[in-house]
């Protein structure tokens, strides 16, 4: 089962719109993208089309990184998710409700929909947070 987000890594992952995914190559490299992302109260979700790197990343390793951080560097705040990720497609059982929650936040992903799409889930392994007042 994933572990829940706290109040503040909440708050933090609804006010971000990018997130930075590391997936590993299939030479062992790190291939970082960032990308639109949502999260509900236990996962991070992506969504991307069938061809791209990460998938094929993801279904060599499951094993991936996530960071949004807030970009402010007078009051830096950021989380960092290590976890396993799963592909999801056109009739997996969360498919349709992830990729509802991407269009409620990024309605221009409603135009993506169609057999290549996919939504990557990250399930939460291990979570750092920080901030830093300054």
């Amino acid at each position: 089962m994933a572990n829940k987000f706290s109040d503040k890594a909440k708050k933090l992952l609804k006010s971000q719109e990018i997130a930075r995914i590391a997936t590993l190559t299939k030479e062992g490299y790190p291939h970082v993208a960032p990308m639109w992302f949502v999260a509900d109260d236990r996962y991070v979700y992506f969504t991307t089309d069938s061809t791209s790197l990460k998938i094929a990343n993801i279904e060599k390793n499951s094993k991936v990184a996530v960071l949004v951080d807030s970009q402010d560097w007078h009051n830096p705040e950021g989380i960092l998710i290590q976890g396993k990720a799963e592909v999801l497609k056109k009739g997996d059982g969360d498919f349709r409700y992830s990729l509802n929650l991407m269009i409620g936040r990024f309605p221009c992903e409603k135009k993506y929909e169609g057999p290549k799409q996919r939504v990557i889930r990250v399930t939460p392994i291990k979570m750092a947070y920080w901030k830093l007042d300054t």
